[in-house]
C-alpha cells in the first residue's frame, strides 16, 4: 500500500512539472506566419498597401538614376491623407545610388492600413513592409 501512494504522488509530482514545462514554453502565436513581416510586389504609383491594423517597417525604392522622388506614407486607406506615418521625404538618385532604403526602427504601428502617395517625373518602384496585426 505504501508502494501505491509513493507511486500517485510521484505521478502527480510528474504532471505538475509537465505543466510548469509546457507553461514556461514560448508563445505559439510567436512563430505564426501571419506575424512575420512581409513585403508587397514593386509598385509605382500612388497605393494602398494593405487594410487594416499592423506595422510599419520600412520601404526599398529603386529610381530611374535620373529624378528623384518625393514619398508620403499615411495610416490610410483612401488617399486621403488623415494620419502620417512617416514625414513626407525625398528618395535622391543618381547613376551610381539609384535604390533608397527607409528602416523603421521600432516598427511604426498603423490603425487603418498604409497609404502611399509618390511623385516622380521618371520611372519609379517601390516594396513596402510591414506585419499585419494578429487579428487585424
Amino acid at each position: 500500500m505504501k508502494a501505491r501512494s509513493r507511486r500517485g504522488y510521484l505521478a502527480i509530482v510528474g504532471l505538475m512539472a509537465l505543466a510548469l514545462f509546457i507553461m514556461s514554453a514560448p508563445n505559439a502565436q510567436a512563430f505564426d506566419p501571419v506575424e512575420h513581416v512581409v513585403q508587397t510586389t514593386a509598385r509605382a504609383t500612388d497605393y494602398t498597401v494593405v487594410t487594416g491594423a499592423g506595422y510599419f517597417y520600412g520601404l526599398a525604392i529603386a529610381t530611374d538614376g535620373t529624378n528623384n522622388c518625393t514619398l508620403t506614407i499615411y495610416d490610410d486607406v483612401s488617399g486621403a491623407a488623415s494620419t502620417l506615418l512617416v514625414p513626407t521625404f525625398v528618395a535622391t538618385t543618381s547613376a551610381t545610388n539609384r535604390i533608397t532604403t527607409v528602416s523603421i526602427e521600432p516598427p511604426v504601428a498603423f490603425n487603418t492600413g498604409v497609404c502611399v502617395d509618390i511623385t516622380c517625373a521618371g520611372t519609379v518602384s517601390y516594396i513596402v513592409y510591414y506585419r499585419k496585426q494578429l487579428g487585424g
